[in-house]
């Protein structure tokens, strides 16, 4: 075994930087829901869910210009950073670059 691999040294390195990671974490975590899931999958309920795949509802749309923030059934939130409104088919949040199969231009 190598002494040199638990010197006070690198104790003491290994020790500056944890803060470091303790603060970028909550950042990462942030930036990997960026554009994710409006709509916590968790907490929908089953029909909830069957109605988004019979609908074919996806978080991104395939064609840009027909998402749900060009949608006549989408409402948008008034925190436009989040990328989220509400849906009346839906009844619940989904992502403004959204789309389903019932889209229709406001």
């Amino acid at each position: 075994m190598s002494a040199d691999k638990f010197s006070r040294r690198r104790l003491l390195q290994l020790a500056l930087r944890l803060p470091l990671f303790a603060a970028a974490a909550p950042l990462i975590t942030a930036c990997s829901r960026s554009g994710t899931n409006c709509a916590d999958p968790d907490l929908l309920t089953t029909s909830e869910i069957q109605l988004r795949k019979t609908l074919e509802y996806v978080e991104l749309a395939p064609d840009r210009p027909e998402n749900c923030v060009n949608c006549e059934f989408f409402t948008s939130e008034t925190d436009t950073a989040s990328g989220c409104g509400h849906c009346e088919l839906f009844n619940g949040a989904v992502s403004a670059g959204g789309y389903c199969t019932s889209w229709a231009n406001s």
